[in-house]
């Protein structure tokens, strides 16, 4: 990501995503497909960056929005009324 780029200590202590999930996210990519969702994604670019960016358009529009994850980095985006978690 343009953050190991910079930073060349970025989630180095992070363990290697293992081969036993690496190899379902096909599988996943196909089910979203296959029940009507958009997959987005970005060469250089973590889930993060896509959820926040993601959620400013919908503030912007004047959109409720509504995130579903376990991932605590992620409440940085709750804003009163717009986007939940």
């Amino acid at each position: 990501t343009f953050r190991q780029d910079k930073f060349k200590d970025y989630k180095l202590q992070r363990p290697e995503t293992p081969d036993s999930l690496k190899s379902q996210i096909p599988v996943i990519k196909d089910l979203i497909k296959y029940f009507g969702m958009q997959i987005i994604e970005k060469e250089g670019l973590e889930a993060d960056d896509l959820l926040a960016s993601l959620a400013k358009k919908g503030v912007d529009a004047k959109l409720n929005v509504v995130i579903i994850t376990s991932d605590q980095d992620i409440y940085q985006l709750i804003k009163k009324n717009q986007v939940f978690i």
